[in-house]
């Protein structure tokens, strides 16, 4: 947004001078080409802000299929710790029973710990994506504004005789 008004003050200001001062048609277009320049550098800015967006949603993405695997293994443990409790409840092993009861428990924090974090991880990463996509639109109005006045400057300079 902050960029898109220094534009649009920018393209008033160049419209102002051109109709207050007569100025040779020439600097004119220098001008404009100089402000264009200052517009493309600040376009390159804005497309690396998106790529370090970029990079850090592919973070947390790689981040959420790591949770993803630690439950599927949690999982697997709470099963297996559930099995080892039953068949310690059948053999008679209450101190068994109760100790596997307790490895399961503390799997099963473990578990909703994991969970916890991959919800956190999808929020973080989805409120990067909306902030990347909303700089992305807002780079592209840009990119088409200054396209505009490179063609508007173009003719004007073929005009110039």
């Amino acid at each position: 947004m902050r960029t898109k008004s220094l534009l649009l003050v920018s393209v008033l200001s160049i419209c102002s001078v051109t109709v207050f001062a007569q100025t040779n048609p020439v600097d004119q277009v220098r001008r404009d080409n100089a402000q264009i320049r200052k517009d493309n550098a600040e376009i390159n800015v804005e497309n690396r802000d998106i790529n370090r967006d970029n990079a850090a949603i592919n973070r947390d993405q790689h981040d959420i299929s790591n949770d993803n695997r630690n439950r599927v293994k949690d999982n697997a443990e709470y099963v297996a710790a559930q099995r080892h409790e039953n068949e310690a409840v059948e053999k008679g092993d209450l101190k068994g029973a109760q100790s596997w009861d307790k490895k399961r428990m503390q799997i099963a924090r473990d578990f909703s710990r994991t969970n916890h974090d991959i919800s956190k991880d999808r929020a973080d990463e989805m409120n990067r994506s909306k902030d990347r996509n909303k700089d992305a639109a807002q780079r592209a109005d840009e990119l088409r504004e200054r396209n505009q006045e490179i063609n508007k400057r173009n003719r004007d300079a073929g005009n110039i005789n």
